[in-house]
């Protein structure tokens, strides 16, 4: 199951929770005012391989730097 980042509308609280996808939009109560008024919000990620970033990451690249390093511009 997934974990889902939301925040309440009420007290402005974020949080997480695991659930079911089919469940991801469904009302969450807040952990700490009990509302059920909350939005999801967009939960960002970061890979890495081999101590490479290769997703979530804008840093400049080439044609060349699909594998990781490159000696064309220097990116890794």
């Amino acid at each position: 199951m997934p974990i889902y980042e939301y925040v309440c509308q009420d007290c402005r609280r974020e949080y997480d929770l695991l659930r079911p996808m089919k469940e991801a939009d469904a009302p969450a109560a807040c952990d700490s005012c009990g509302s059920r008024k909350s939005k999801r919000k967009l939960s960002l990620c970061n890979a890495q391989s081999g101590g490479k970033a290769v997703a979530g990451t804008n840093a400049p690249s080439c044609s060349g730097c699909a594998g990781g390093s490159c000696g064309t511009c220097g990116h890794g």
